[in-house]
């Protein structure tokens, strides 16, 4: 009888043995390899036991195997292979698996390695155990799927598609070649990321794509089909066609799609085209039509069907030239017709009649499809409506040709008929007179009676033209007051002077307008082809040289054509340029003229005068260069400079005197005309100068109050306002309507000298002075009286209450510092005498002269 501890040990035993019998079992019926490796050393490692998977696998024996080295079991090309992973598993400290493939004699064999090391008490590893699953049944699956896969491609890429391949559960996506070039990528540009692939997707269309790719998910489909927009690397959008096939794992979820994309933006595009070319058709505004080759219609648009006011259906199947008038169509027809026969298309004018229009005028244009083998197979109709343009062109050619106010033929029109009718009068041998029209004196009717009553007397004087010139001359208008008479039989210059002769007479007869009698006459100026001149220009600026030398020996006459007229205009022309030049190149410069107090001989103001010294011709008068500085437009520039040097010469005196000093400056009247620049400019030179406002005097000549309007009123009231004074300079010399004093406040009147020359012997001319001093009393205007030369003159302004004198008496015009010395030693003079000058027969000429 056994004890109970034997009894204990001895079942402890059986079941051991019996767990042992059970993983000797597990050991050998495993499907992978195991194999356990005593371990010797870092370089000896020896087979202490494999399972019958591993002697099945290999096609060795057990005698082989067991207590050999890993060198003498393993093929040599894997023993640095398995040595190194050995190690790494021991220092690790850690299981490590491999892919191996090696020969044995059951085969070549590829296996998946795992090896785990076991360590003892003391920490050294003293075996390793390890498995081996056997993959290569798969691998040589996996390369015959990669190899059919790389066939695949080659030849979907070889049709030009580009290739994607997606895994959907590891969430990457792989491109072809083909692929990334559709999109202008390289390799590197582009991973693996499905994000990558979105981003590239357009806006507009990601939410569709995905929401498709869902759906085909959701209902297990194994083909898609779409078309996106791709950014191309360049920065614009691609349009492809996309198809993919899915396959699903055996739980029916998605696991890889593969599939390829197609560039159709052209055919996108095409689409579009053909899109927008149809609606256009349908919804044009322009009529078009389609017929065969015979002219019959096969469809219209809706604008067509309107113009002809007839349904679509009541057009089709009728020759299209039944909806034209017969009136254009039937002759247009036979030239369509060739034309469409020689180069398949015709563009010009068709006309059809429309109940409530009347004549429609259509710009047609036709052109040809063919057949493969050139023959015409339809015909496309165009038709734009220019019924309105045409209207608008006659109304366009009509002011383009003849003059609005008068209805006469303009400047555009005369020099087309006038080269006509030199052309005429060279082949026959005969001449060609053009006269030059400009009324003299229009311009004061207009400014001063306004542009109403300047209309009207120019439509006077156009009526008056015609019934002085014969039916086959022609008359014209150029601009403003300037006409032109042409006679194309101008051979006999008996009948050239007659015609100038009345036109003259009839232009002089005073005019009515509006309750206001006009005079004003005209100033012809007369050249002839071929004698004076050889083109229509040289003849217009032949006659235009003839009609100033008309206008400038005072108007109401005739002049023709001479050679030295030419040489007046040249002379001008370059006086014109060497006064754009004369202000910057220090050609301008001032005299001063002083004027004088009659009562006590003192001098407290001066007037400035502008001169001009030409380097090559010396002193210029200003009679010459004022008007034409008006003319060409420098005034402005020039009397601000006037303005600037007399102001900056005089301030010293202007702050100083006691008694206010003044400095008298002459304005053009095109210069205040001309915007407010020039009142704010001298206003600015004043303020600069600090010199009181009241010691500047603006002298306004007669002949500019004929054109003040109620903008220049405001413009002389501004400098009034400050406390400028305004004199009115020359008077009695203009067109003298006492109405026109009337117009402003003037400080000062100024008795021009023509009133002062022969003072002395003509009773007229003192009885003039003596009204004029008199009534400038009565309006609050003092007196200067110009030209004074004597003592006889002096003597009798004072006696009339003359308060200023002014001329060669005196002082002539003078440099600034002769001027500054005059006038202080004339005032030295004055004030050592004991009383005020009484007489002005007092003085003597020495004690006033320079």
């Amino acid at each position: 009888m056994q004890s109970g501890t034997d009894a204990g040990l001895s079942s402890a035993a059986r079941q051991l043995a019996k767990k042992q019998e059970q993983l000797n079992l597990v050991f050998d019926n495993v499907a992978d390899v195991i194999f356990v490796l005593d371990v010797v050393d870092d370089a000896n490692f020896i087979f202490s036991a494999v399972n019958r998977r591993f002697l099945e696998t290999t096609g060795l024996s057990q005698e082989a195997i067991l207590g050999k080295s890993v060198y003498e079991v393993i093929p040599p090309p894997a023993h640095a292979l398995v040595t190194g992973k050995y190690l790494e598993a021991i220092r690790g400290r850690k299981t490590v698996s491999w892919e191996e493939t090696s020969d044995y004699p059951a085969g070549t064999k590829i296996g998946r390695v795992s090896v785990s090391p076991i360590f003892d008490g003391n920490g050294r590893c003293t075996q390793l155990i390890g498995t081996v699953h056997d993959i290569t049944q798969y691998r040589r699956m996996h390369d015959q799927l990669l190899k059919v896969e790389e066939r695949w491609r080659l030849a979907l890429e070889g049709s030009g598609a580009g290739v994607w391949d997606w895994d959907i559960k590891a969430d990457t996506v792989n491109h072809s070649q083909q692929w990334k070039k559709l999109l202008g990528l390289d390799d590197e540009e582009i991973g693996l990321g499905l994000g990558e692939w979105k981003d590239r997707l357009h806006p507009d269309d990601q939410p569709r794509v995905w929401a498709e790719t869902q759906e085909a998910f959701a209902r297990r489909r194994t083909a898609i089909q779409s078309e996106h927009r791709l950014l191309h690397h360049q920065g614009y959008w691609i349009w492809v066609s996309g198809h993919g096939m899915i396959t699903y794992d055996a739980q029916g979820n998605p696991e890889r799609m593969i599939g390829t994309i197609v560039d159709i933006t052209l055919q996108k595009e095409a689409e579009r085209a053909m899109q927008l070319a149809s609606i256009v058709y349908r919804q044009s505004s322009e009529a078009m039509a389609i017929t065969n080759e015979a002219g019959v219609v096969l469809t219209v648009n809706d604008a067509f069907a309107r113009s002809r006011k007839l349904n679509a259906d009541a057009i089709v199947g009728r020759p299209l030239i039944e909806f034209f008038d017969e009136e254009h169509g039937s002759d247009a027809h036979e030239k369509i017709q060739q034309s469409l026969s020689r180069e398949g298309h015709w563009h010009g004018e068709l006309w059809h009649r429309d109940p409530q229009r009347g004549e429609v005028a259509e710009l047609c244009t036709i052109d040809t499809i063919r057949n493969a083998d050139g023959s015409a197979f339809s015909r496309i109709y165009l038709f734009l409506d220019i019924t309105e343009r045409k209207r608008s062109e006659q109304v366009i050619w009509r002011q383009a040709n003849f003059d609005a106010l008068t209805d006469l033929p303009n400047r555009n029109m005369l020099g087309d008929r006038l080269v006509q009718l030199i052309e005429a009068a060279g082949a026959r041998g005969t001449a060609v007179s053009l006269m030059l029209i400009d009324l003299d004196r229009f311009k004061e009717v207009n400014d001063g009676l306004g542009h109403s009553v300047g209309d009207q007397l120019l439509v006077q004087a156009t009526q008056r033209l015609r019934s002085a010139v014969r039916a086959i001359d022609l008359t014209a208008r150029l601009g403003g007051d300037e006409f032109a008479v042409v006679l194309s039989d101008g051979n006999d210059s008996r009948t050239v002077e007659r015609m100038a002769e009345a036109i003259n007479d009839a232009l002089s007869i005073p005019y009515d307008v509006e309750g206001n009698r006009i005079h004003v006459s005209g100033s012809i100026g007369i050249a002839q082809y071929p004698g004076d001149a050889s083109s229509a220009e040289e003849l217009i600026k032949h006659a235009d040289q003839a009609m100033y030398a008309a206008k400038s020996l005072g108007g109401n006459r005739h002049c023709h054509f001479l050679p030295t007229m030419e040489e007046r205009i040249v002379a001008r022309r370059r006086m014109v340029n060497d006064l754009h030049a004369a202000l910057s190149s220090d050609q301008f410069f001032l005299n001063y003229q002083p004027i004088v107090n009659l009562k006590d001989g003192t001098v407290s103001k001066v007037e400035a005068l502008l001169r001009w010294k030409h380097p090559e011709q010396g002193l210029i008068s200003p009679a010459h260069f004022i008007p034409l500085a008006e003319d060409i437009g420098v005034i402005g520039p020039i009397s601000n400079w006037v303005a600037r040097e007399a102001i900056s010469r005089f301030a010293p005196r202007c702050r100083a005197e006691p008694q206010q000093f003044e400095v008298a400056i002459n304005v053009s009247p095109v210069q205040f005309r001309r915007g407010t620049r020039a009142i704010g400019t001298l206003l600015e030179t004043i303020e600069e100068f600090g010199i009181p406002y009241s010691s500047i005097v603006v002298e306004l000549t007669e002949g500019m109050l004929l054109n003040l309007d109620d903008t220049m009123k405001k413009k002389f009231a501004m400098l009034q306002e400050k406390g400028v004074k305004l004199a009115l300079d020359d008077f009695g010399t203009g067109y003298s309507s006492l109405s026109y004093i009337t117009k402003l406040r003037f400080d000062y009147l100024k008795i021009d000298r023509l009133f002062v020359h022969e003072l002395g012997t003509d009773p007229t001319r003192l009885a003039l002075c003596e009204t004029m001093v008199w009534m400038a009393h009565k309006l609050g205007m003092k007196v200067v009286a110009e030209g004074i030369e004597n003592e006889v003159q002096s003597r009798i302004l004072t006696d009339l209450g003359a308060d200023f004198g002014q001329g060669f008496l005196f002082a002539r015009p003078m440099s600034f510092d002769d001027a500054s010395q005059h006038i202080d030693a004339t005032n030295k003079k004055a004030e050592c005498r004991a009383s005020p000058i009484a007489l002005a027969g007092q003085r003597t000429a020495s004690r006033f002269r320079t």
